[in-house]
């Protein structure tokens, strides 16, 4: 990265190979890196379970527009069936309100 930075054509021509168990941790460093892991695990099942919380509730409310919808359907059905397609302003009243709000999903 430095030879692109000094606009230097780069080519490697040897590779090394890590293997971290060559090199001896020593234990107090094992302990501070084995904790900062554990509070990162900690921190991210927190957020999945956030998460998943979340999508539980979207779920719910997404089952419960669509049950609101399917008796709008069925009332619409109905109002048609018994009065005729020539009633407009009873059918615009059933449709005007099956228009999804967002701002409550």
């Amino acid at each position: 990265k430095k030879a692109e930075e000094a606009g230097i054509n780069f080519f490697p021509n040897e590779v090394e190979h890590f293997d971290p168990s060559d090199y001896i941790i020593d234990a107090d460093v094992k302990r501070i890196v084995e904790d900062k892991v554990a509070w990162l695990q900690d921190q991210h099942q927190e957020q999945v379970g956030k998460l998943r919380e979340t999508i539980v509730s979207l779920y719910d409310q997404l089952q419960t527009k669509g049950l609101h919808l399917k008796t709008k359907d069925k009332l619409l059905t109905r109002v048609i069936e018994e009065r005729g397609a020539r009633c407009t302003s009873d059918i615009a009243v059933v449709t005007s309100s099956t228009e999804a709000d967002e701002s409550n999903i």
